[in-house]
């Protein structure tokens, strides 16, 4: 009973936790880690001038309305996501843990947006297949949420000067750029985006050696 009530009060704190962190390499909250696997950079790896380049290749303002350039769309990637549980074992002796954690299964996509991109732009960005709305400056993150709960369990053995760790990994999507909406020819707002949609996760165990 006391190894379960443990778990849950883990899984309880998870979301307080996920929700301030902001990875600086990604530049996504709870994802410490995107890797994309063919050429390209994330939003957090671009220069300004990089960036730049993009407003430049978008050509000829429009009238009235939005125009994108893109630099990456639906851009394969492996991510790493939150760290569910870890433990360092700095004495002379094994450890043993017995862990159970209990969750409801969720995907998580993430929008990261930079300048005054406001309002409502859903379909707008047709070639990415996106759906859903920017507002402001900063982060948007878009949670699904699904009622399947599921469990798991594990008895692991942690030897002397060793660290655990269990954490989410998977494959994503990346698609980012920049935007510009006009009115009557005039520039009304614009900014660069990045949305990261996740299409697998996985639970990952690992042990690594503890740096002196």
């Amino acid at each position: 009973m006391k190894k379960i009530f443990i778990a849950f009060t883990i899984i309880l704190l998870l979301p307080l936790l996920a929700a301030q962190e902001v990875n600086a390499a990604s530049g996504h909250e709870g994802f410490s880690e995107i890797a994309l696997i063919g050429d390209g950079k994330l939003l957090a790896e671009m220069t300004e001038e990089e960036i730049a380049t993009g407003y430049q290749a978008m050509g000829k303002r429009k009238f009235w309305g939005w125009r994108h350039h893109y630099f990456l769309i639906q851009e394969e990637a492996n991510y790493v996501g939150t760290v569910i549980f870890a433990k360092a074992n700095r004495t002379k002796q094994p450890l043993a843990i017995n862990y159970v954690l209990q969750e409801k299964e969720y995907s998580e996509n993430s929008w990261k947006i930079t300048g005054s991109i406001s309002g409502k732009i859903q379909g707008k960005i047709k070639k990415a297949d996106l759906s859903g709305s920017i507002g402001g400056s900063g982060e948007k993150k878009d949670t699904e949420s699904y009622t399947r709960f599921e469990e798991t369990k594990f008895n692991v053995i942690v030897e002397p000067n060793q660290r655990l760790v269990f954490r989410i990994t998977g494959e994503c999507l990346v698609t980012n750029g920049v935007s510009k909406h006009y009115i009557l020819g005039i520039t009304s707002k614009k900014g660069a985006w990045e949305y990261v949609k996740v299409v697998t996760r996985y639970h990952e165990l690992l042990t690594t050696e503890i740096e002196e």
